[in-house]
């Protein structure tokens, strides 16, 4: 997808969170070997919890071996100890000595001295907001652009001032304050599907948008043929917001994991430890049904985004599947 994208006159996003530094360089050594043309790569910038209560932990992943028994699956809890998360920080050296020339990133900030790094080789920095606070303290910070995510967001929520209680701003709305109050370009994201929703977010002032669920169904898209069905089969009432998947608040299609943990939430634990990031969960935006069978080489070109085009050439699609066609 991140391959395609970019070569279809995007800008293909790769994501990264929690990877190591070693996998991270595959990663990106694997699109380079697809494409000629320039990716992103997208970064968790969160912090770990200063500690985990062993009980709590002990208590999910009882849970979870009771839901998988229901299933025939077998659920082993693994070492609270031995447990090995990795960094933004950890990956940023690698994104250096790569070259790539887009890093966008979310669930926080990468700091201004990182950002000035980055600055320093060329590269643009995306931040991801989901409040006008997020937005100008981002702005703060030196970032190229900010994303607007919109509640209607599938995925996880960018939320970091206060990721306990995210805001639950329409994107009209937020995309609108927000490009009256900063000076950087503002990418839209959350619910956008086709050509009217770009247009209406441009009159709003957005200068670039951002599309993850319309992508889900595409041939090139990794998802599981059951996702793939459930988005498909889905209604404009089937998605929830929830933390079962991962501690953290995200948009997903409503199923019996999500119905059966809303019983056991205080047990669900502070993310990235009550799941890894790398692990699918069916995030799913609020107009996902709308997603599209067409595989990405066959969809129409790409619109202008002068100031983001103008340094990445591109426009960008990020860990999920979401993209800035230029305008």
């Amino acid at each position: 997808m991140v391959a395609a994208v970019s070569s279809a006159g995007g800008l293909g996003s790769l994501p990264v969170g929690g990877q190591s530094p070693d996998r991270t360089r595959t990663l990106i050594r694997e699109v380079k070997a697809l494409t000629s043309k320039p990716f992103a790569v997208n970064l968790f910038a969160h912090q770990l919890p200063a500690q985990v209560d062993p009980g709590q932990f002990a208590r999910m992943h009882q849970i979870l071996r009771q839901i998988g028994a229901a299933y025939g699956m077998q659920w082993e809890q693994p070492s609270l100890e031995n447990l090995k998360f990795f960094l933004a920080q950890d990956q940023i050296p690698v994104l250096l000595e790569e070259k790539i020339p887009v890093v966008s990133f979310t669930f926080g900030a990468l700091g201004s001295e990182v950002i000035q790094a980055f600055s320093n080789e060329g590269i643009v920095t995306i931040g991801t907001s989901t409040c006008l606070e997020e937005a100008l303290f981002l702005q703060g910070q030196g970032v190229s652009a900010v994303v607007a995510q919109g509640i209607e967001a599938g995925g996880h929520r960018g939320t970091f001032l206060t990721p306990e209680q995210p805001p639950q701003i329409g994107l009209a709305a937020l995309v609108r304050g927000i490009a009256k109050q900063v000076q950087i370009p503002v990418i839209a994201a959350g619910g956008i599907m086709d050509g009217a929703g770009i247009s209406a977010t441009f009159s709003l002032g957005a200068q670039g948008v951002q599309l993850g669920s319309a992508f889900l169904r595409c041939a090139e898209s990794a998802g599981a043929p059951g996702y793939k069905a459930a988005v498909a089969a889905s209604a404009d009432t089937s998605t929830v917001l929830t933390r079962a998947f991962t501690g953290r608040w995200a948009r997903g299609i409503r199923n019996e994991f999500i119905q059966k943990m809303e019983e056991h939430t205080a047990a669900v634990c502070p993310y990235p430890r009550s799941g890894k990031p790398d692990k699918t969960h069916a995030g799913a935006g609020e107009t996902r049904k709308c997603a599209s069978v067409i595989p990405v080489v066959g969809r129409p070109g790409s619109l202008p985004c002068p100031r983001i085009a103008r340094r990445a050439n591109c426009a960008e699609t990020d860990s999920g599947n979401r993209t800035i066609w230029k305008h």
